[in-house]
């Protein structure tokens, strides 16, 4: 085994691997603590996990899980594209070990934009000399008539980690603010600050959460909810997938 090559655990909402990487998939898994996590390093080849642990089986199994694995390339909002999305899956139980998705800018030096509402045709190009468009001022957040499609949509926050799946838009009875209700696997629901919600397309991308802001959280924790971070994690998993901590 060469001096960059070392067999690390990479931690996953629903278990572990076991898998040999270099020190540049090492550097994208550390979210900061002493853990390292499977989910910002995406598909591994096959090869390079030795096993796997199942919290669902509580049990430890030779060799790599199952990877399901697609490439849809959706533009998800400008300058955002959905590359791969896919999962690491127990052989034995069929429950997911781990999720992940690669999302690329083709642009890299500049900012992912506002999401086009579906269907949307791109704006037309200007004509030859003639004076640049002014920027378009940033459009106010939508009615909730307006974007009713959003329910079903899958929600992920701001490092590409699923967090739920989107139930409705609403306001907030206390702030009369805008919120999008968002349920976990658990099958519990949270409200996000409409002002949080990214960008929306197929899928829903949350931005970090603003100083004092982000998910109003319900009456009692849900299951499998860290208590350190609040990241909802599956209710078997053992580990929270978003800091490491013990659940």
């Amino acid at each position: 085994m060469s001096a960059d090559q070392r067999l690390k655990k990479l931690r996953g909402s629903g278990g572990f691997v076991m898998a040999t990487i270099g020190d540049d998939l090492q550097q994208k898994g550390n979210l900061g603590g002493p853990d390292l996590f499977l989910a910002p390093i995406g598909r591994l080849p096959e090869a390079s996990v030795s096993s796997y642990h199942c919290n669902t089986c509580e049990k430890a199994y030779e060799g790599c899980p199952r990877i399901d694995h697609e490439e849809p390339n959706e533009t998800v909002s400008d300058n955002l594209v959905l590359v791969e999305r896919g999962q690491y899956v127990c052989t034995a139980c069929e429950s997911p070990i781990a999720e992940y998705r690669v999302f690329h800018k083709p642009d890299e030096a500049a900012d992912a934009g506002l999401a086009r509402p579906m269907g949307a045709a791109p704006p037309p190009a200007a004509a030859p000399g003639a004076a640049p468009e002014p920027a378009p001022r940033q459009p106010p957040p939508a009615a909730p008539g307006d974007i009713s499609s959003i329910a079903g949509m899958a929600v992920y926050d701001e490092r590409a980690v699923m967090v739920g799946t989107a139930s409705q838009v609403g306001v907030d009875p206390a702030s009369g603010s805008l919120v999008l209700a968002v349920e976990a696997p658990d099958g519990t629901v949270s409200s996000v600050p409409w002002s949080r919600v990214g960008t929306v397309g197929e899928i829903v991308v949350l931005g970090a959460a603003a100083q004092g802001g982000g998910p109003q959280p319900p009456a009692a924790p849900p299951r499998g909810a860290c208590a350190s971070c609040g990241f909802a994690n599956r209710e078997a998993s053992k580990f929270c997938e978003q800091c490491g901590k013990a659940l």
